[in-house]
């Protein structure tokens, strides 16, 4: 019970504070698998972005909030939008 107040705490820290990358949070960042790299920041995550509230990468994504700008979460993956014509 404790782990998870520490979790909301850090998320809501988090959110206020704005993540490494500058920007705020509009959406909770999605739950981390057992098999998501480990994370500090966005660096290690590839497409994906890190949720610090559990140190790791948001893989799989459940939305494009859980991605870096301008990729978007198609089945679980971050990858790049198609350019609009």
């Amino acid at each position: 019970m404790q782990r998870l107040g520490i979790a909301i705490a850090s998320a809501l820290l988090v959110g206020a504070v704005g993540c490494s990358a500058g920007y705020a949070e509009s959406a909770p960042l999605a739950v981390p698998s057992p098999i998501a790299f480990p994370c500090e920041n966005d660096v290690p995550c590839g497409t994906h972005r890190c949720n610090a509230a559990y140190g790791k990468c948001t893989f799989p994504c459940q939305s494009d909030v859980d991605c870096i700008t301008p990729n978007a979460c198609v089945m679980g993956l971050c990858v790049p939008e198609t350019p609009q014509r």
